[in-house]
């Protein structure tokens, strides 16, 4: 489950393509007996599950373009050989780089995890 948030994204080492997983669910806090959707999906050694808030893809540059989603994907797949941790350090270089002289306006929160 997601708790409302982005979809965890799924990249699979073998075919290097994502898959959105996303769960029906309230946000959360949003109620006390809110009810989630729990999905369960196969994995395999390699492949790498993503958490992210909206202030990564959402990071603004100084012409108003969005990082994007499709951009946190190429660093993913670029950097899939790495840790998770190098991956969160290039992730948040990368965000950095494109948004260069201008403010962050909402929190950029990452979870990687991989599947060994």
């Amino acid at each position: 489950c997601n708790a409302a948030n982005q979809p965890l994204l799924l990249y699979n080492k073998e075919s290097k393509k994502f898959e959105e997983i996303d769960a029906n669910g309230f946000p959360l806090g949003i109620t006390e007996d809110g009810g989630y959707e729990e999905l369960i999906v196969p994995v395999q050694k390699g492949d790498i599950l993503t958490l992210y808030t909206d202030g990564i893809t959402e990071a603004m540059n100084r012409k108003r373009f969005q990082y994007s989603l499709e951009r946190l994907k190429k660093c993913i797949d670029t950097y899939a050989e790495s840790s998770c941790k190098e991956i969160a350090e290039h992730i948040y270089a990368d965000v950095n780089d494109f948004t260069t002289g201008t403010p962050q306006h909402d929190d950029q929160t990452l979870f990687l995890a991989k599947i060994l």
